[in-house]
């Protein structure tokens, strides 16, 4: 489309409302929603432009370090069609660890830690947190009633790839920019 003149730029913004099933939820292509962020964008090189691969240098719990990264990044996918967090075991068992259990009756949620990604890579970056309200799923199983589970899962079948999917991109709004090859996060507002 940006190709054929038909975009005004080479990008695509991306905002997922946080309230489940709720909606709101869109994606702007050829520019940015602006009445869904109002702070600066960080910004990721992207190192593999199919899969909108990025790098990832650390992982933090309430600021202490939980994973650093062996090689100068772990790549990390940004993913808007996988529903949570997955990654490796040796990359996301320390950080389930120090996150702790969440209980399904959603009790603890409001004690549970913040985590934060380094993001950026090869060029630096800055921390992105991710407080639990976004990494944790809740689900209304009745009327006033939820369930709470951690969205976030180890697996080797992604190794050594880090997802982040639609539990990250909630708490961000993020835009795609194919013309420099990089992808923007930006805090989402919420109502």
């Amino acid at each position: 489309m940006y190709l054929e003149g038909l975009l005004a730029a080479f990008e695509f913004g991306v905002y997922l409302s946080n309230t489940p099933g709720g909606l709101g939820s869109g994606i702007t292509f050829g520019g940015r929603d602006t009445t869904k962020f109002n702070q600066p964008f960080v910004w990721a090189d992207v190192i593999l432009p199919s899969y909108w691969l990025v790098g990832n240098d650390n992982i933090y719990v309430n600021g202490t370090l939980v994973y650093h990264c062996f090689l100068s990044y772990c790549p990390a996918v940004i993913d808007t069609g996988t529903s949570i967090i997955v990654g490796p075991p040796y990359i996301l068992d320390p950080l389930i660890k120090a996150i702790g259990p969440v209980k399904s009756d959603c009790s603890n949620l409001k004690t549970l830690p913040t985590i934060a990604f380094n993001m950026g890579g090869v060029t630096g970056g800055a921390m992105l947190p991710l407080e639990p309200m976004y990494y944790v799923l809740k689900v209304e199983t009745s009327p006033g009633v939820f369930e709470c589970e951690l969205g976030i899962e180890s697996t080797l079948a992604v190794a050594p790839l880090l997802i982040l999917g639609d539990t990250f991109l909630r708490r961000y709004y993020t835009v795609f920019d194919r013309k420099n090859n990089q992808v923007g996060f930006s805090p989402a507002i919420h109502k």
